[in-house]
């Protein structure tokens, strides 16, 4: 893929001093950085779903532990019936 973008001057020079001692040419340095960077982060989906696991484990270990925490024989009514009791329904 070949696309174009800007620099500040700062950044160009730097990039062109970075490129000469590597022994390569701007473009050609430039690419390598691009894929270099890629190669280092996983990609947003990865990133989002990793976050999302670790936080589904901690709900579901913190439900553990309060359920641990209930007397024994303690149950939960959470029929249909007795979640609309007295609505007049």
């Amino acid at each position: 893929m070949t696309f174009t973008i800007s620099v500040s001057a700062e950044a160009e020079s730097k990039l062109k001093e970075q490129a000469a001692a590597s022994g390569t040419d701007v473009p050609r340095y430039a690419a390598q950085l691009v894929e270099q960077a890629m190669a280092a982060q996983p990609s947003q989906q990865q990133a989002s779903s990793s976050g999302r696991l670790a936080a589904w484990d901690a709900f579901v270990a913190d439900m553990t532990e309060v359920g641990k925490r209930l007397p024994a024989g303690c149950g939960i009514d959470d029929s249909r019936d007795s979640i609309y009791a007295g609505r007049g329904e």
